[in-house]
Protein backbone atom coordinates (compact mmCIF):
# COMPACT_ATOMS: atom_id res chain seq x y z
CA UNK A 1 0.00 0.00 0.00
CA UNK A 2 1.11 3.12 -0.70
CA UNK A 3 -0.34 7.07 -1.30
CA UNK A 4 -0.81 8.27 -5.01
CA UNK A 5 -2.36 10.77 -6.52
CA UNK A 6 -5.35 10.06 -8.85
CA UNK A 7 -7.19 12.91 -10.71
CA UNK A 8 -5.61 15.52 -8.74
CA UNK A 9 -7.19 13.85 -5.37
CA UNK A 10 -4.93 12.13 -2.70
CA UNK A 11 -5.45 8.18 -2.71
CA UNK A 12 -4.02 4.89 -1.36
CA UNK A 13 -2.56 2.54 -3.70
CA UNK A 14 -3.09 -0.94 -3.54
CA UNK A 15 -1.36 -3.71 -5.03
CA UNK A 16 -1.52 -7.75 -5.23
CA UNK A 17 0.38 -10.17 -7.06
CA UNK A 18 -1.72 -12.37 -9.26
CA UNK A 19 -1.31 -15.82 -6.96
CA UNK A 20 -2.45 -13.99 -4.04
CA UNK A 21 -5.45 -12.36 -6.40
CA UNK A 22 -6.59 -16.20 -7.12
CA UNK A 23 -6.61 -17.27 -3.44
CA UNK A 24 -8.18 -13.96 -1.89
CA UNK A 25 -11.16 -14.18 -4.80
CA UNK A 26 -11.61 -18.04 -3.72
CA UNK A 27 -11.28 -17.30 -0.01
CA UNK A 28 -13.74 -14.00 -0.48
CA UNK A 29 -16.00 -16.42 -1.92
CA UNK A 30 -16.24 -19.10 -0.01
CA UNK A 31 -18.92 -19.39 2.69
CA UNK A 32 -18.72 -17.79 5.38
CA UNK A 33 -16.49 -19.43 8.77
CA UNK A 34 -15.48 -17.36 10.86
CA UNK A 35 -11.60 -18.88 12.32
CA UNK A 36 -11.90 -21.17 9.21
CA UNK A 37 -8.57 -22.25 8.04
CA UNK A 38 -8.37 -23.89 4.45
CA UNK A 39 -5.60 -25.25 2.17
CA UNK A 40 -5.54 -23.17 -1.20
CA UNK A 41 -4.70 -24.40 -4.90
CA UNK A 42 -4.10 -21.97 -7.22
CA UNK A 43 -3.05 -23.93 -10.97
CA UNK A 44 -3.97 -21.47 -14.25
CA UNK A 45 -0.94 -21.00 -17.46
CA UNK A 46 1.76 -20.43 -15.07
CA UNK A 47 1.22 -20.72 -11.46
CA UNK A 48 0.82 -25.02 -10.32
CA UNK A 49 1.21 -24.49 -6.47
CA UNK A 50 -0.35 -25.37 -3.09
CA UNK A 51 -0.96 -23.04 -0.12
CA UNK A 52 -2.15 -22.20 3.71
CA UNK A 53 -4.78 -20.08 4.69
CA UNK A 54 -4.67 -19.44 8.83
CA UNK A 55 -7.33 -18.62 10.86
CA UNK A 56 -6.20 -15.16 9.91
CA UNK A 57 -6.86 -15.09 6.21
CA UNK A 58 -3.22 -14.92 5.96
CA UNK A 59 -1.78 -17.07 2.69
CA UNK A 60 1.67 -19.16 2.99
CA UNK A 61 2.86 -20.79 -0.13
CA UNK A 62 3.82 -24.87 0.83
CA UNK A 63 4.88 -25.86 -2.76
CA UNK A 64 5.43 -25.82 -6.45
CA UNK A 65 4.41 -28.77 -7.44
CA UNK A 66 4.41 -27.99 -11.11
CA UNK A 67 5.50 -25.15 -13.36
CA UNK A 68 3.18 -24.17 -16.30
CA UNK A 69 0.04 -26.82 -15.78
CA UNK A 70 -2.05 -25.09 -17.85
CA UNK A 71 -0.18 -24.31 -20.13
CA UNK A 72 1.22 -28.19 -20.14
CA UNK A 73 -2.83 -28.87 -20.50
CA UNK A 74 -3.35 -26.72 -23.48
CA UNK A 75 -0.08 -27.51 -25.78
CA UNK A 76 -1.41 -30.93 -26.55
CA UNK A 77 -4.31 -29.50 -28.55
CA UNK A 78 -1.77 -27.17 -30.66
CA UNK A 79 0.30 -29.85 -31.28
CA UNK A 80 -2.47 -32.13 -32.18
CA UNK A 81 -4.16 -29.90 -34.50
CA UNK A 82 -2.62 -29.29 -38.12
CA UNK A 83 -4.13 -25.78 -38.39
CA UNK A 84 -1.47 -23.57 -35.99
CA UNK A 85 2.09 -23.20 -37.91
CA UNK A 86 5.13 -25.00 -36.51
CA UNK A 87 5.99 -22.07 -34.26
CA UNK A 88 2.49 -21.37 -32.85
CA UNK A 89 1.46 -23.17 -29.70
CA UNK A 90 -0.55 -21.31 -27.32
CA UNK A 91 -4.24 -20.37 -28.07
CA UNK A 92 -6.65 -19.22 -25.40
CA UNK A 93 -9.37 -21.48 -26.28
CA UNK A 94 -7.09 -24.81 -26.72
CA UNK A 95 -7.93 -25.98 -23.18
CA UNK A 96 -11.44 -26.03 -22.67
CA UNK A 97 -11.97 -27.86 -26.60
CA UNK A 98 -9.05 -30.26 -24.86
CA UNK A 99 -11.03 -30.78 -21.93
CA UNK A 100 -14.21 -31.88 -23.38
CA UNK A 101 -12.18 -33.90 -26.06
CA UNK A 102 -11.10 -36.16 -23.18
CA UNK A 103 -14.67 -37.44 -22.74
CA UNK A 104 -14.40 -39.25 -25.62
CA UNK A 105 -10.93 -41.23 -24.95
CA UNK A 106 -10.99 -44.93 -24.71
CA UNK A 107 -10.67 -46.60 -21.65
CA UNK A 108 -7.66 -48.85 -23.06
CA UNK A 109 -3.88 -49.69 -21.22
CA UNK A 110 -1.75 -46.28 -21.89
CA UNK A 111 0.85 -47.52 -25.28
CA UNK A 112 4.31 -46.23 -25.14
CA UNK A 113 3.98 -43.84 -27.39
CA UNK A 114 1.21 -42.01 -25.54
CA UNK A 115 3.63 -42.32 -21.75
CA UNK A 116 6.62 -40.91 -24.22
CA UNK A 117 4.86 -38.06 -25.11
CA UNK A 118 2.90 -37.23 -21.92
CA UNK A 119 6.56 -37.56 -19.59
CA UNK A 120 8.28 -35.04 -22.54
CA UNK A 121 5.55 -32.49 -21.78
CA UNK A 122 5.52 -32.83 -18.18
CA UNK A 123 9.14 -32.63 -17.96
CA UNK A 124 9.26 -28.89 -19.60
CA UNK A 125 9.86 -26.18 -17.28
CA UNK A 126 8.53 -23.45 -19.17
CA UNK A 127 6.04 -24.76 -22.36
CA UNK A 128 4.29 -21.07 -22.83
CA UNK A 129 7.73 -19.30 -23.84
CA UNK A 130 10.38 -22.25 -24.95
CA UNK A 131 8.32 -24.87 -26.16
CA UNK A 132 7.38 -24.57 -29.78
CA UNK A 133 4.97 -27.07 -31.71
CA UNK A 134 8.13 -27.86 -34.19
CA UNK A 135 10.11 -29.27 -31.11
CA UNK A 136 7.58 -32.03 -30.96
CA UNK A 137 7.34 -32.78 -34.30
CA UNK A 138 8.87 -37.00 -33.55
CA UNK A 139 5.18 -37.60 -31.37
CA UNK A 140 2.32 -39.62 -32.35
CA UNK A 141 -0.39 -36.91 -32.52
CA UNK A 142 1.59 -34.47 -34.16
CA UNK A 143 -0.79 -33.25 -36.68
CA UNK A 144 -3.04 -35.70 -36.17
CA UNK A 145 -6.62 -33.82 -36.29
CA UNK A 146 -8.31 -33.22 -33.12
CA UNK A 147 -10.90 -35.33 -33.76
CA UNK A 148 -8.81 -38.86 -33.78
CA UNK A 149 -8.78 -41.04 -31.38
CA UNK A 150 -5.27 -41.14 -31.05
CA UNK A 151 -5.26 -37.58 -29.92
CA UNK A 152 -8.16 -37.83 -27.68
CA UNK A 153 -6.80 -40.82 -25.95
CA UNK A 154 -3.65 -38.79 -25.41
CA UNK A 155 -5.06 -35.77 -24.02
CA UNK A 156 -6.84 -37.76 -21.13
CA UNK A 157 -3.54 -39.03 -20.22
CA UNK A 158 -1.71 -36.23 -20.25
CA UNK A 159 -4.93 -34.68 -17.98
CA UNK A 160 -4.57 -37.89 -15.47
CA UNK A 161 -0.55 -36.94 -15.17
CA UNK A 162 -1.39 -33.65 -14.46
CA UNK A 163 -4.03 -34.20 -11.73
CA UNK A 164 -1.93 -37.57 -10.35
CA UNK A 165 1.35 -34.93 -9.57
CA UNK A 166 -0.71 -32.35 -7.50
CA UNK A 167 -2.80 -35.71 -6.11
CA UNK A 168 -0.10 -37.10 -4.64
CA UNK A 169 1.82 -33.96 -3.02
CA UNK A 170 -1.88 -33.39 -1.45
CA UNK A 171 -1.69 -37.22 0.07
CA UNK A 172 1.58 -37.05 1.37
CA UNK A 173 1.61 -33.42 2.62
CA UNK A 174 -2.10 -32.12 3.04
CA UNK A 175 -3.04 -34.14 5.85
CA UNK A 176 -5.12 -32.32 8.35
CA UNK A 177 -8.12 -32.94 6.29
CA UNK A 178 -9.12 -28.70 5.95
CA UNK A 179 -11.36 -27.61 3.29
CA UNK A 180 -9.36 -27.03 -0.54
CA UNK A 181 -9.73 -23.79 -2.39
CA UNK A 182 -9.61 -23.88 -5.94
CA UNK A 183 -8.62 -21.24 -8.19
CA UNK A 184 -6.93 -20.49 -11.47
CA UNK A 185 -8.11 -20.95 -14.72
CA UNK A 186 -7.68 -25.07 -13.71
CA UNK A 187 -10.47 -24.66 -11.56
CA UNK A 188 -12.71 -24.26 -14.71
CA UNK A 189 -11.48 -28.16 -15.27
CA UNK A 190 -14.79 -30.22 -14.35
CA UNK A 191 -12.95 -33.48 -14.24
CA UNK A 192 -10.38 -32.37 -11.82
CA UNK A 193 -12.90 -30.35 -9.88
CA UNK A 194 -15.10 -34.05 -9.82
CA UNK A 195 -11.54 -36.24 -8.84
CA UNK A 196 -10.91 -33.53 -5.99
CA UNK A 197 -14.59 -33.85 -4.47
CA UNK A 198 -13.96 -37.33 -4.55
CA UNK A 199 -10.57 -37.81 -3.21
CA UNK A 200 -12.01 -37.81 0.42
CA UNK A 201 -8.47 -35.55 1.05
CA UNK A 202 -10.77 -32.69 1.88
CA UNK A 203 -13.53 -31.81 4.50
CA UNK A 204 -14.94 -29.86 1.79
CA UNK A 205 -13.42 -28.08 -1.95
CA UNK A 206 -15.02 -24.64 -3.56
CA UNK A 207 -14.27 -23.80 -7.01
CA UNK A 208 -15.51 -20.03 -7.34
CA UNK A 209 -17.77 -19.56 -10.45
CA UNK A 210 -14.88 -17.22 -11.82
CA UNK A 211 -11.38 -19.31 -11.05
CA UNK A 212 -9.69 -17.74 -13.96
CA UNK A 213 -8.05 -14.09 -14.63
CA UNK A 214 -12.23 -13.19 -14.92
CA UNK A 215 -11.87 -13.02 -11.21
CA UNK A 216 -8.63 -11.69 -10.03
CA UNK A 217 -9.84 -8.21 -10.20
CA UNK A 218 -12.48 -9.23 -7.04
CA UNK A 219 -9.75 -11.09 -5.51
CA UNK A 220 -7.40 -8.19 -5.77
CA UNK A 221 -10.01 -6.22 -4.06
CA UNK A 222 -10.88 -8.83 -1.24
CA UNK A 223 -7.12 -8.68 -0.56
CA UNK A 224 -7.25 -4.86 0.07
CA UNK A 225 -10.18 -5.27 2.16
CA UNK A 226 -8.64 -7.88 4.36
CA UNK A 227 -5.34 -5.94 4.39
CA UNK A 228 -7.86 -3.06 5.74
CA UNK A 229 -10.40 -4.36 8.04
CA UNK A 230 -8.96 -8.25 8.59
CA UNK A 231 -11.78 -9.47 6.89
CA UNK A 232 -11.91 -11.38 3.44
CA UNK A 233 -15.51 -12.88 3.22
CA UNK A 234 -17.77 -10.81 0.61
CA UNK A 235 -21.65 -11.36 -0.39
CA UNK A 236 -22.33 -12.45 -3.82
CA UNK A 237 -24.21 -13.72 -6.38
CA UNK A 238 -23.48 -15.08 -9.63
Amino acid sequence: MKKASFFGKKVRCFSSTHERSHIYSSLGMAPPVPGQEYYALVREGHIGSFYRVNAKGEATHLEQVMSDPGSKYAYLFALADPTPPGGAVFRFNDAGKQMALTGFAEDVPITRQERKTTEYILKQERVFSSLSKADMSWSHVYNKGVESQEYKNTAKRLSDAIFQAFYDYAEKNLTEGLPLLVSGGCGLNCDWNRMWHESGLFESVFVPPCPNDSGSALGTAVDAQWYYTGQAGIEWSV
